[in-house]
């Protein structure tokens, strides 16, 4: 069982933050980190894992290696 600071849990939005390029940027880290303050869990907005198959063209992705160290960033926070 994960221990939880309250029950209150972030459902996942589409936040379309993303420049295009499919990474995460700096309005992304902004927005989940103020959330944590508050919240006992978030559940990330959806990644695309072929480009060819987003449903934005803000959406992050996951489809290759140069995205890893942004969603690094977005799960660490």
């Amino acid at each position: 069982m994960l221990p939880l600071k309250n029950q209150f849990i972030l459902a996942p939005i589409k936040t379309g933050y993303s420049d295009g390029s499919g990474v995460v940027t700096e309005k992304h880290l902004c927005y989940y980190e103020r959330r944590t303050k508050y919240l006992g869990a978030i559940i990330p907005e959806p990644f695309y894992m072929d480009k060819g198959l987003r449903e934005l063209p803000t959406q992050i992705g996951i489809d290759n290696d140069n995205k890893i160290d942004g969603l690094k960033k977005l799960i660490l926070i």
